[in-house]
């Protein structure tokens, strides 16, 4: 039988890991290794703790405010082991942004680092008991008598991760340990990833390409991780050239960054090790696509499309998108996952019609946590609004287009804003673009774009424009340019178009 199909949680897929490899490394930190068998013991030892001394029991709520720690995996599989709800929350936001999430969820236990600890204690419910990672890395080595685990099933929620809220109030996506695991085990079919494969987790581990696309991956299939606390480029590009790192997965920003410093660098890092590189998080357009082809020149490319609510990935480009005809996809529904493209009226739309994209399948999540009004927008029947813009074509692989808010009406004529992005991406000097409208009294919306320049390559908005439209119609074409030297962004590092819009009167 094979390795997924005797998994019903994340703590079996553990334990299944463990069983087979028990000397394996686990983890990578700093200059520690910590094997599978290990690993285990060392969750066990805390489901122990959880259970004994704080009384938590299945369906409980955990929140994790640490970040990148180990004792954020280990709290994570021990929880997973006793049917605990982990609610992973990015250490960046403020007290303002705990609070809700706090008074929402009435978490049984919160653990969070020691300087963070004046956020919680302000909205902290009777009910909540609060601990500092210091106190608690003190405790949770303390072996205390062995727990017997209750049945976890498929359908059980594992982890309530809470979205950006780039668009209003955060929407808590309860996710499933079966959506979590079938996520999992497409990534590693369509990589071809085994034991013998290393990548290093400095993503945040509380988002959901961390917590299952990396961690949740890497222990399925009995890799290694090398945990780092810190997104740092060059710690990164040196730990690559060390420790011959066989694989990446991260944003298009992590990549824009890791291949800034190593072309800027005056190192010449050996990274030809890397053999697969995933990106999700946002789109990976045509420039940021040519910059790791030359500084990570073995990888093979692999764009993933998918959100907190489908459990990470809903598409994958299993091939190698570098020279591909299909390039500028994000390739295939991933096994047991469908897709829908549906028009401005609800009608479902033919292929290679632009419209918003539906997705439903065993990724897909059931709900949201107790907001029935966004369940209500959101699902209907299995299917799930993704409030992006797709068209699938002939050969059903998905272009997304954006999202939904982020088109741009100039007078009647739609703007895409991903493509006009993908076009402007490739023109020398140019490192990062967003593409937004503004108020325009003759066609109501024009685009603009504000644009992250390489200082060394100076340019010009004269330039681009008039370049842009030998590439573009016209009406597509950027009406006004505004250069930065770095892009808003959310939490979870996207690029915030809805901070640009906010403050678009500024730059007009």
């Amino acid at each position: 039988m094979s390795h997924e199909l005797q998994c019903n949680s994340l703590y079996q897929s553990l334990e299944l890991s463990a069983q087979r490899w028990p000397d394996k490394v686990a983890f990578v930190i700093d200059d520690q290794e910590i094997t599978y068998r290990s690993f285990l013991q060392r969750v066990k030892t805390v489901a122990s703790l959880l259970h004994h001394k704080y009384a938590l029991r299945k369906n409980e709520k955990i929140i994790l405010a640490v970040g990148n720690e180990i004792s954020f995996c280990e709290v994570f599989y021990a929880a997973m082991s006793l049917g605990i709800i982990v609610i992973p929350v990015s250490t960046k936001l403020t007290s303002d942004e705990v609070a809700p999430l706090v008074t929402q969820i009435i978490p049984s236990l919160i653990l969070c680092h020691d300087d963070h600890i004046d956020k919680y204690k302000d909205s902290l419910p009777s009910k909540s008991q609060l601990i500092v990672l210091s106190q608690w890395e003190k405790t949770s080595s303390i072996p205390l008598t062995p727990v017997t685990l209750p049945d976890i099933g498929a359908d059980d929620t594992a982890v309530i991760m809470f979205t950006s809220g780039t668009t209003g109030k955060p929407k808590g996506a309860l996710i499933s340990h079966g959506n979590l695991l079938h996520g999992i085990v497409s990534y590693q079919q369509a990589f071809s990833l085994t034991e013998n494969d290393t990548t290093i987790l400095a993503v945040p581990i509380g988002h959901i390409t961390g917590l299952a696309a990396i961690l949740g991956l890497f222990i399925h299939i009995g890799g290694s991780i090398h945990l780092q606390n810190k997104f740092n480029s060059s710690h990164i590009l040196r730990c690559i050239e060390k420790e011959k790192i066989t694989f990446m997965h991260g944003s298009p920003t992590v990549f824009i960054l890791l291949c800034g410093e190593a072309q800027s660098s005056k190192v010449n890092y050996s990274l030809d090790s890397i053999k697969k590189i995933a990106c999700g998080g946002g789109h990976l357009n045509n420039g940021t696509i040519e910059a790791i082809k030359v500084t990570f020149k073995n990888a093979h490319i692999h764009p993933v499309y998918g959100l907190s609510e489908t459990s990470s990935p809903a598409s994958i480009f299993v091939e190698d998108v570098k020279d591909h005809h299909k390039r500028g996809s994000s390739g295939k529904a991933i096994p047991g996952v469908e897709f829908q493209i549906k028009g401005e009226n609800g009608e479902v739309l033919s292929k290679g019609q632009t419209g918003v994209l539906w997705v439903r399948g065993p990724v897909v999540i059931k709900s949201y946590w107790n907001n029935n009004q966004a369940d209500k927008e959101s699902f209907d029947n299995g299917w799930f609004n993704t409030g992006d813009l797709a068209y699938i074509d002939p050969d059903d692989y998905i272009y997304i287009q954006g999202r939904l808010k982020d088109m741009i009406n100039r007078g009647g004529e739609k703007i895409y804003s991903l493509e006009v992005e993908n076009i402007l991406s490739t023109y020398p000097g140019i490192n990062e673009v967003a593409l937004v409208p503004y108020p325009s009294e003759i066609y109501g919306e024009e685009p603009m774009a504000f644009i992250v320049a390489d200082p060394e390559h100076p340019i010009t908005a004269k330039e681009i424009i008039d370049w842009a439209c030998s590439k573009l119609a016209k009406y597509k074409v950027p009406k006004k340019i505004v250069f930065m030297d770095s892009l808003p962004r959310t939490n979870n590092g996207k690029i915030s178009k809805r901070t640009l819009k906010e403050n678009i009167y500024k730059y007009l």
